[in-house]
């Protein structure tokens, strides 16, 4: 709690030298503000005293998106609050809105941030046949370690219409779905788009139950079971995969 308290005051001084070297900055004093040495290094240089502040803004940055995937992937959107998250990242609330002025525009940086490893999978997708399967596997991978990723994509399936989804939430779906879909033709090229939707259903609802049932399983067994769990449980989706696949290839 109290190591708690002292990242807590550090970030929030952080913060305040921060904007207060950006006034000093853009008004070109030529006084130095005793602020600033906590993030310089002697250097005469602009760009040198100016790095080690955009380093603590980035790690300020992070820390909200950390906090924001963990409480939004646990409560929802609505279940969320500002005051939660800059709690969560050891900040103070008005710090936090120094970078995202409102919740819809700290859920939509969130998305984007949590989406990323799927994202790279996307742009992917599109290969031969054992390419695509392996790009499958690293998917299942993907969400057996970050089920926050698994616990979004549920959120937002179960709200679709909702404003509170951000349009980046939707546009990485519909990458996803369009980028997903080249790759079931290369290997069912006979394949129609009901076939399609069957497929996509099929496999994305049990990799999203299969994250789930892994998360559920840490801290009630131990790292070597959890990992067989993971192994045994990730060979028999491809299997189911590779199965459905097959039958609508005959």
């Amino acid at each position: 709690m109290l190591a708690n308290k002292v990242q807590s005051k550090k970030l929030h001084v952080v913060e305040a030298n921060d904007m207060q070297q950006a006034r000093l900055h853009s008004s070109k004093s030529s006084s130095k503000s005793s602020s600033t040495s906590i993030f310089t290094s002697g250097s005469a240089s602009g760009s040198a005293k100016s790095r080690p502040v955009q380093q603590r803004g980035q790690l300020a940055r992070e820390a909200i998106l950390i906090a924001g995937e963990e409480l939004f992937a646990r409560f929802s959107y609505t279940g969320t609050t500002l005051d939660a998250v800059a709690k969560q990242a050891g900040l103070y609330k008005q710090n936090l809105i120094h970078y995202y002025a409102n919740k819809p525009l700290l859920y939509g940086a969130v998305i984007e941030y949590a989406f990323k490893p799927i994202m790279d999978i996307n742009n992917s997708v599109g290969g031969v046949d054992s390419e695509h399967l392996n790009l499958i596997e690293r998917w299942i991978d993907i969400l057996a370690e970050r089920l926050n990723i698994a616990r979004l994509i549920m959120f937002g399936a179960a709200l679709p219409e909702s404003s509170a989804n951000p349009p980046v939430f939707r546009d990485i779906n519909l990458h996803g779905f369009q980028s997903f879909e080249v790759g079931f033709k290369r290997l069912v090229p006979n394949a129609g788009k009901d076939d399609f939707y069957h497929f996509a259903c099929a496999f994305s609802g049990t990799t999203l139950f299969y994250a789930e049932l892994m998360g559920q399983l840490t801290g009630t067994i131990s790292k070597k079971d959890k990992a067989q769990a993971i192994a045994k449980h990730k060979k028999l989706i491809l299997l189911s995969v590779e199965s459905l696949i097959k039958t609508m290839q005959a």
